[in-house]
This record gives structure tokens, sequence and C-alpha cells, in this order.
């Protein structure tokens, strides 16, 4: 009986980081096995035109998430010790990559740029089994425990509505985003510019070094000085908007922390529902480190990236089709670059994971492999006039549906629209913000879509599985996210 494949995740990415991704999650990784205890052994990415899809084993998926439920319901993950471990380790990883923008290449020979990119390669890997364990906890695993928690709070107060709204501030890290953090650096310069009534050039270059990397996920541009002048510019407009939002984000955490206290008085927890409290902030807490450790995985790396290039003859987006092994070869051995070769990774490649070994597919061989693959994997696709999701921030919004599939499709986005995506990412916050209400395939009440749409207010709901695949451009829709339900009304 042939084995089911499942799939993971589809991204914006290049093969290089398709790979390291898999590194990261593969059943001898360093860091997986600090987590959860054991990876994949089988694994297969397909590449094609810049979008990598990640697929495992239905069986070896099903292990590992079991492993992971048994550890956090443990204690084992994600305990006191665990968060501040990893806060340390994903900060030791940043420092080395803010390291990469001021390095002298010109004075290093090719062993130095080797070990350098070598070091890189091994970041990326273990925050990488981060990013997958605390996905995998937010797509699919921490369903049944946010279940405990929402029938313990209606139970207390038999109110649909108002469990819901209480669920996403219970859950919600009493922490500062780095998203709200930039929010409110940007904020403050603007205050001292209506008080200096002249633009402060040099405040806005600082806070573009130290924020330049939030939009990056692949190739996108950085926010540069210029990007801020711009948006300080259309908030100047907007003086008193901007000076209610600033006393917003002051008093956030504080707010934020009165309120789930408050809560917590009116529902007299368990030890048993306090831990789960607890297991979802902190879920939602290491989800928003190792998103900033992974933007300035992709921005910093195109410093190294670029000088690889340059000594081997390849544009920096092409060194992204190259493996690890092959740069070795190319920088210390002096081996060829094959262009056709990274020209057929580029249009459709397939990368399979045996253990330790891999095999890399392009062309025919690789639409054939996928194909195999595609078959084994069980269709979650029903025609609807109705979804179904996690309400992740409540509310009721009616609007036309402008799905975002690539960073493209943002740049159009229209107030008052409804967006509708796999998954949310730093570099669509701006169309975030113009929602009317925002719905996703993709996460559960910790992932970046839930933690953004609190964080602004607009109603939210996560995890439908279908509704980019069900809705198109230009539908009419209502989206329902006091009760987590998406209906088309035309």
């Amino acid at each position: 009986m042939l084995k089911q494949y499942e799939k993971l995740e589809s991204r914006n990415q290049d093969l290089l980081t398709g790979y390291l991704k898999r590194k990261g999650r593969g059943y001898n990784s360093y860091m997986i096995s600090k987590l959860i205890g054991q990876g994949f052994k089988h694994y297969v990415f397909v590449s094609q035109k810049g979008v990598v899809t990640n697929y495992v084993l239905k069986e070896e998926l099903e292990n590992t998430d079991q492993l992971t439920l048994q550890r956090l319901d443990k204690g084992l993950l994600l305990n006191k010790s665990q968060v501040l471990w990893l806060k340390d380790k994903l900060e030791i990883i940043d420092n080395f990559l803010i390291s990469l923008a001021n390095k002298n290449y010109q004075q290093l020979s090719n062993e130095q740029i080797w070990k350098l990119f070598y070091r890189y390669c091994k970041s990326f890997e273990h925050q990488t089994s981060v990013v997958y364990v605390m996905f995998r906890l937010d797509n699919a695993l921490i369903q049944s425990i946010v279940k405990e928690l929402k029938d313990f709070i209606y139970q207390k107060i038999k109110d649909d509505q108002l469990t819901n709204d209480w669920l996403g501030i219970l859950s919600s890290p009493p922490h500062k985003s780095y998203l709200l953090q930039e929010e409110e650096d940007f904020f403050k310069i603007l205050k001292e510019t209506n008080s200096l009534n002249q633009l402060p050039s040099d405040l806005l270059e600082k806070h573009s070094q130290k924020y330049c990397w939030i939009p990056i996920q692949q190739d996108e541009d950085p926010w540069d000085t210029q990007y801020f002048i711009e948006l300080l510019n259309n908030k100047i407009k907007q003086k008193k908007q901007s000076e209610k939002r600033l006393v917003e984000l002051n008093n956030y955490i504080s707010n934020l922390k009165k309120q789930q206290n408050d809560i917590l008085a009116k529902l007299q927890p368990s030890f048993r529902i306090k831990k789960i409290i607890t297991d979802l902030q902190n879920i939602g807490y290491i989800r928003d480190l190792r998103k900033v450790t992974y933007s300035k995985s992709k921005y910093y790396s195109r410093f190294l990236l670029d000088e690889i290039g340059h000594r081997i003859g390849l544009d920096q987006k092409d060194v992204g089709y190259l493996l690890p092994d092959e740069v070795e070869s190319i920088l210390l051995k002096k081996k060829k670059v094959s262009e056709n070769e990274i020209k057929k990774r580029k249009e459709y490649s397939v990368l399979e994971f045996l253990k330790n070994e891999v095999n890399i597919f392009t062309g025919q061989k690789a639409k054939q492999k996928e194909n195999f693959i595609k078959k084994l994997i069980p269709s979650d696709l029903e025609q609807s006039n109705i979804i179904s999701g996690t309400p992740a921030c409540t509310g009721m919004a009616k609007g036309k549906v402008k799905k975002i599939l690539i960073l493209k499709d943002s740049i159009n986005f229209k107030l008052g629209e409804i967006l509708v995506t796999r998954m949310t990412t730093p570099e669509v916050v701006p169309a975030m913000k113009k929602a009317a209400a925002i719905v996703t395939d993709e996460g559960g009440l910790t992932c970046h879509a839930a933690i953004v749409s609190r964080e602004l207010g607009v109603p939210c709901i996560v995890g439908t599985k279908i509704a980019t695949k069900v809705l198109k451009n230009g539908d009419l829709i209502k989206v329902d996210a006091n009760k987590g339900v998406v209906k088309k009304l035309n």
C-alpha cells in the first residue's frame, strides 16, 4: 500500500531556503532534537518559479505531531527555562546576521567566505527548527487545548462573542511585537517632528537601519529612509489620529495585562487552564521572535550572497539555487558553475530527502515526481458558500475579496476590501491596516494574522484551510469573526 503524503506549506522562496528549512526539520537536526525529539526522514519540496512547496509523509507528520503535543503537555516544551533558552539562541543568531552587513569582504579569502556561509547555513537551520515547531503548534496541534480553554470560558459566561473576545485577549503575549515596537518608535519621531517643524532625517535614517529588514521574506525591498520619509509626510497630515495612536501604543501592554488580570479574576481558572493560557502566550511570543530572526536572515544574508555571487560570476538571486556543498566546491575547488542547471532549477525542480541522501530532479522528471506525490494527498477542497475557521479578532465586516498570494498582489489593495491569503507576513501589514477584515487558510490563535489583527482591531478569521481556493477576487462576502464564519453573498 502506497503511503500518503501531506502538503505542509507553500512559500515564496528560493531553492537554498527550502533546502535549509528541510535540514532544520530533519530527523538529525540539533534544534529539532532539543525541542521535540525527532524530525523527518523523508521530505520532498518542489521549487517552481520562486515558490517552494513542502511535502512530508503523513505517517511521519503524525508521529512528530504526537511527540510535540506530549512534550507540551508534560511541560517539557516551552516551559520558562526553554523559552529563555530559545530567546538567547535567537539573539545570538540575530547578532551574527547583523554582523554580515559590516564585513570588509574584499579582505576575506574564499575559505573565510565559505566559513561565513557555512555558519549562516547552520544558523538558518537552527531558527527554522523553531519556525517549524511553532508553525505546527499553531496550525494544527493546539486546537484541542484552545477548544478546552474556549469551553471553560463559555461555561462561565454563556456568551459566544464574549468568549471569543476573552480567548483572544488571554492568548495574546504580554510583550510588544516587533511591529508594534517599530510603530511606537516611528510615532515618537513623528511627535518630535511636529515640535521641530522639520524632517529629522538623522532619526529616520537610524530608524531605517534598525527596522529595514521587517518586510523581507525573500526578494522584497527593505524599508529604507525614503520609505519612512514618505510615511512621515503622510502621517503629519493626520496629527490627531497619530497622537491618539501613540497613546494607544504606549499603553498597549499595560492595558492588555489589566484586561487579562480582570478576566482571570472573573474566571478563577484551575492550574490546568492557567497552563494552557501560558502555553498559548509563549507560542505567540516565540513565533514573534523567530519572525524577527527569519526576516533578518533573508535581509542580512544578501550582503554575503552578493559577495559570493560576485566571486563566482552569478547574480545574488542565482546563488540561492545552489546547495551548500556546491558553493563549497565552487569557492574552494574552483568547480565551474552550470548556469543552465541553475536556470532549470529556477523553472522547476524537486528535492527529495531520504535520511542523509538528497536527490534533485529538474524538468520532466521533477513534474513526474510532484504529480506522483499529489496523487497521494487527500483533497480538502469543498465547494461551499460558507467557510469556517477560528475567530482571531472578533467583529463583523462585509466587502469584496482581494486575494494576496504574492507580494505584488498587495500593491493596489483598497481601503475596505477583505484580505484573503494563505497566511500573513510583515510585508502585507500595510494592506492589513486598510482591510475591513482578514481571512487566512493557515494559522491559529498565535499566528501573525491573529496577533496583528488584535493589535489593529480588525476582524479576523484564521485556519479556514480553503479560503484562497474557494473565494475569488471581487466576490462579495460577509465575515462574521464572532462565530468564525465567512459567507459568500453573490
